[in-house]
């Protein structure tokens, strides 16, 4: 159940609005730290996952797809060399892991309407690399990219919020 913040902040509610939402998908910060099942939404990667991933990596960075620029939203990855369109499940072949993604994909739709891959070792791998591995793995999740924000991005370099493990 997820409540509005407490003080000031609970009077900026536009009106008619519930004080309180219960659903599986209504959680707080403080929900998900004191979640005693994390697993349901998290999978940490082993070595021989890990293994898969970099495999499927290193066979999608041999590849030639043709650089497409479409909007600004793809300005990132074209300054890396990459095509986002290039990477889908049969440019990134994941025949174990996949299967395991799409079952916790369901996680977005009918659980929580989030989920935490860990594992990999962002500082192990070049921006580029880093870049091909979150949509490899994100093609076995989600089929299409959505927009993140006003400008079209698909995909934005922002800090860690979260650590590491």
């Amino acid at each position: 159940m997820a409540t509005p913040c407490s003080g000031d902040q609970a009077n900026t509610l536009p009106t008619g609005f519930p004080k309180s939402i219960v659903s599986k998908t209504a959680w707080t910060g403080v929900d998900i730290n004191n979640d005693p099942a994390p697993e349901r939404y998290t999978l940490t990667l082993n070595q021989h996952q890990i293994a898969e991933v970099e495999q499927a990596c290193r066979k999608f960075q041999g590849m030639r797809y043709p650089s497409i620029v479409r909007t600004k939203a793809e300005t990132f990855a074209t300054e890396l060399g990459l095509a986002l369109d290039g990477v889908s499940q049969d440019s990134f072949s994941l025949p174990t892991l996949g299967d395991e993604l799409k079952t916790l994909a369901k996680v977005l739709t009918d659980g929580i309407g989030f989920l935490r891959i860990r594992g990999v070792d962002s500082s192990r791998y070049s921006s580029k690399t880093n870049v091909i591995l979150y949509l490899g793995i994100s093609s076995y999740i989600g089929v299409k990219r959505g927009r993140q924000d006003e400008y079209g991005n698909m995909l934005r370099r922002s800090p860690a919020i979260a650590d590491s493990s």
